[in-house]
């Protein structure tokens, strides 16, 4: 049985199969980097479900495009924990952006399994050192820095 790093949940009707490779390709690198043998679980959400889940764990009453959420000793112990990423939002994003809706579904999930190994955006030097890796990562899979152009 080969290890899958990456547990997808897909609730919407976005058809993944074209890059659900590089989406493993992506997670096991990011997991290899840091010395992680835990698999993530990504749940694929719509805005409405994103919003629940935005306002119950973050008291935020809107959607946003990804959460993650680090397993703090309640999950199994072989689970880096579970990151949400909203359909609907990744469409918007891509559109405004002029990328494929790859390019912007991976950018949000290498974001995502950095948050879940404690990378933040919150003070301007984390930010730039979670921004160098997510281009980093991107850059295997030939997308452009996502952070030269407006969204």
């Amino acid at each position: 049985l080969k290890f899958m790093p990456l547990n997808i949940f897909n609730s919407t009707d976005l058809d993944i199969r074209s890059f659900k490779s590089e989406m493993d390709q992506l997670v096991d690198k990011l997991l290899k980097d840091m010395n992680s043998k835990q698999n993530v679980n990504l749940n694929i959400v719509d805005d409405a479900e994103m919003q629940k889940l935005n306002k119950t764990f973050r008291n935020k009453d809107m959607p946003t495009n990804v959460l993650a959420f680090p397993n703090i000793g309640i999950g199994a112990d072989d689970e880096l924990g579970d990151i949400a990423i909203n359909t609907d939002a990744v469409t918007r994003e891509s559109n405004q952006q002029n990328i494929t809706t790859r390019d912007r579904f991976l950018h949000l999930l290498a974001h995502g399994t950095l948050h879940l190994f404690g990378y933040d955006h919150k003070e301007n030097n984390e930010a730039e050192a979670m921004e160098e890796l997510e281009i980093k990562y991107l850059k295997d899979f030939n997308i452009r820095n996502p952070y030269t152009y407006e969204i």
